[in-house]
């Protein structure tokens, strides 16, 4: 309590910390609810729920600390997503990585009732981040 009171440098990276820790856990506990089934039903196996709570973890995670502050997994909006795909291809981030952390988010969507939540635009941008394949000569 008494670093979130203080006036200090750090009393605004401690409620910050706070507020990244609460989307996490929020997270987690969205991904362990609904990660144990397959969409076809079936019982998703242990090693599947962790990959998927990893990655789901690690998105809302780049998210925030892209400035996008939100308190929950609910408030993630397609320009979060957008943000977070442009984001990657800055970084270097892969073709594969990429496609599999929008696979997961758009599980996530379906989730939370939001079927549009990785956008046409955001796999446009990945998409045309693909290396091309080397023309034979």
């Amino acid at each position: 309590m008494a670093m979130i009171e203080s006036r200090g440098r750090n009393s605004k990276s401690a409620v910050g910390n706070q507020g990244l820790h609460v989307l996490v856990a929020k997270t987690r506990a969205l991904s362990h609810a609904n990660a144990g089934k397959t969409k076809s039903g079936e019982i998703a196996s242990e090693a599947t729920i962790r990959s998927t709570t990893e990655v789901l973890v690690a998105c809302v995670t780049r998210i925030w600390h892209l400035g996008y502050h939100i308190k929950s997994p609910r408030s993630l909006k397609s320009s979060h997503v957008d943000a977070l795909v442009l984001s990657w291809i800055e970084a270097g981030y892969g073709y594969a990585t990429m496609k599999n952390a929008l696979s997961r988010l758009r599980l996530m969507g379906s989730w939370l009732g939001k079927d549009s939540l990785v956008s046409n635009r955001a796999q446009l941008q990945m998409l045309q981040s693909r290396p091309q394949p080397h023309k034979k000569a």
